[in-house]
């Protein structure tokens, strides 16, 4: 079972970046800049995404810790069977 986590969009504050830049670039090229910045920010990764991440890896770590608690029981219950039988 996969663990996913919804994502929300990492969006900057357009409307006052634009705001901001049309009294010094112009209004198209406000607007392509404020575009540009909005595509370099949105690989960026949060702190939420960070904890979401640690999160998923304590959780494998704790699956894998019971697997194989749950293996050496299956083992050692084999081996106490056989020293049993002999």
């Amino acid at each position: 079972m996969a663990v996913e986590f919804p994502t929300r969009p990492r969006l900057i504050d357009k409307l006052r970046l634009f705001h901001i830049f049309r009294p010094h670039f112009g209004e198209p090229d406000a607007q392509r800049a404020v575009d540009a910045l909005q595509d370099e920010f949105a690989p960026m990764a949060t702190h939420d995404d960070i904890d979401n991440l640690r999160v998923w890896i304590r959780s494998e770590i704790k699956a894998a810790i019971v697997k194989l608690t749950v293996a050496m029981g299956v083992v050692g219950g084999l081996l106490l069977a056989i020293a049993e039988l002999t």
